[in-house]
């Protein structure tokens, strides 16, 4: 088959430029408006913010290890308008710290940009975009381990995980949940939602006038200005997820170990949500990216891997 420069052209637009920033909850010059995303923002009307620069990239000599993240990202490969290095570098730019669960660091949110993209180009093109392996099973061995111990919580608790593909394995079956449960077309579409949640939670808490006008629609109406200025990642994680998804994950964050504060849980009960209960999507170490429709097994104790 011939090159094509237009093809490669299409292929940056597409893939490193268009994908991400959905996925990072922006509008824009040559980014899908997806109605899902962009309804969710109207209907709590939160301006979807707009993006519109022009991002670049050094392909030769790194000043930093392998690659770099800025604009301009260095990078010590060829460039690749699906490759990952050059959308987890992207990535850096969009990722949010309040994103993190805690005891995750660098990293842990890095990745989902790239794994949109690639998953969005097998359903296009019907080739494999080559995503990162997670660690699925071995994280369901655990969670049915702890089940089978005196306290689950403690037993999740101290595993004390933070490797990125834990963090990023999490989200996905939150991401699963959301579709499984038909609050999501795309569970992918959980992560442009948390990003703008937090745009807008970021606008309202700098001032009582703005907080006051806006934290109800945000999900925070329990909350006063100085509670959310100093909330913790676990806490605002559990009550915009939960806003995201419509469902009510207090006890999926307590099956996952993840400590959240009474006062959290508390707003999350008030919303009246669907509770997501202890369940698991089976996907292999790769399946996530080539869909999010995944085999549910019982979080129980008993239920063991499908084959």
């Amino acid at each position: 088959m011939a090159f094509v420069a237009s093809d490669f052209a299409h292929a940056v637009e597409r893939y490193t430029h268009n994908y991400p920033h959905v996925l990072a909850g922006f509008k824009g010059p040559g980014i899908d408006v997806v109605s899902e995303i962009h309804d969710f923002a109207s209907e709590r009307n939160i301006e979807v913010q707009t993006i519109d620069i022009v991002k670049h990239m050094n392909a030769d000599q790194p000043t930093c290890g392998w690659g770099c993240s800025g604009n301009p990202y260095d990078a010590g490969w060829n460039f690749n308008p699906t490759g990952h290095g050059d959308i987890h570098e992207l990535g850096h730019g969009l990722e949010r710290g309040r994103f993190r669960i805690e005891g995750f660091g660098g990293h842990s949110n890095t990745n989902f940009y790239s794994y949109y993209s690639k998953s969005k180009f097998e359903d296009e093109t019907g080739f494999s975009a080559s995503c990162q392996n997670l660690p699925f099973e071995n994280l369901f061995d655990h969670l049915q381990a702890s089940k089978q111990s005196a306290d689950a919580f403690a037993y999740m608790q101290d595993l004390a995980m933070s490797e990125w593909s834990q963090s990023h394995a999490i989200y996905l079956q939150i991401m699963m949940a959301a579709q499984a449960h038909n609050k999501l077309e795309n569970g992918w579409h959980l992560y442009p939602r948390l990003h703008i949640l937090e745009r807008a939670f970021n606008l309202a808490d700098n001032s009582e006038t703005n907080w006051q006008a806006q934290k109800d629609t945000l999900g925070f109406s329990s909350y006063s200005l100085s509670e959310a200025q100093s909330i913790g990642n676990n806490d605002w994680l559990l009550i915009a997820l939960s806003e995201a998804t419509e469902l009510d994950l207090s006890d999926y964050f307590s099956m996952w170990g993840m400590a959240t504060s009474d006062k959290a849980k508390q707003q999350v009960k008030a919303k009246n949500y669907t509770v997501l209960g202890d369940v698991y999507y089976a996907s292999s170490a790769t399946g996530y990216c080539t869909t999010l429709n995944q085999t549910e097994v019982a979080i129980n104790g008993t239920q063991s891997w499908p084959e």
